[in-house]
């Protein structure tokens, strides 16, 4: 508490001394900015730290898997493991993970069978004017909740091929049995 309130306290009192020694108004005035300046730098060095664990909410920990690792342990090692995000390569929402035997894949931590997919397509969910944002829809076949939304970035040629991965994995399986 008392580190958020240093940063004003000495960029008062710096204000106060400058501003008293100062006999015009110009110089009260650079006195001022500067002690902003220095008070804004201060503030830089005792502002809180927060680690990652912070920024997640509590519900999210206690549901299911973040990382691949845990999905790995719960399921097993995968056949394949599809990058959604290249950023998020990590975690459990940046990739899909496929298992060909089981005939699955696991998507934000779900279990999902190839034979509950009807579609995989993908579309740009911007807004006009802005940058793209794109997405690989899965349309699944008598659930609740009968799309699955996946966001893969601002390259289409991306979405393009995580949507040529899952077809082909699904294809592929298909074709065995």
């Amino acid at each position: 508490m008392f580190k958020n309130i240093i940063p004003i306290l000495i960029f008062g009192a710096i204000v106060a001394v400058l501003e008293a020694m100062a006999d015009e108004p110009i110089k009260a005035m650079a006195a001022a900015v500067v002690s902003m300046l220095a008070s804004f730098a201060v503030g830089l060095f005792t502002k809180n730290s927060k680690s990652a664990d912070d920024f997640v909410s509590q519900p999210e920990r206690k549901g299911r898997a973040q990382t691949v690792d845990d999905l790995v342990v719960r399921y097993g090692e995968p056949d394949d493991v599809l990058l959604l995000v290249p950023t998020l390569g990590n975690d459990a929402h940046g990739v899909v993970l496929v298992y060909k035997e089981r005939r699955q894949f696991i998507i934000n931590g779900e279990v999902i069978s190839f034979d509950d997919i009807e579609d995989v397509t993908f579309n740009n969910a911007s807004i006009a004017y802005t940058p793209d944002s794109y997405q690989v829809v899965i349309t699944l076949k008598d659930k609740p909740q009968s799309y699955l939304y996946l966001p893969v970035g601002n390259d289409n040629t991306w979405a393009l091929q995580v949507v040529e991965d899952i077809r082909q994995h699904m294809k592929e399986e298909e074709e065995k049995v």
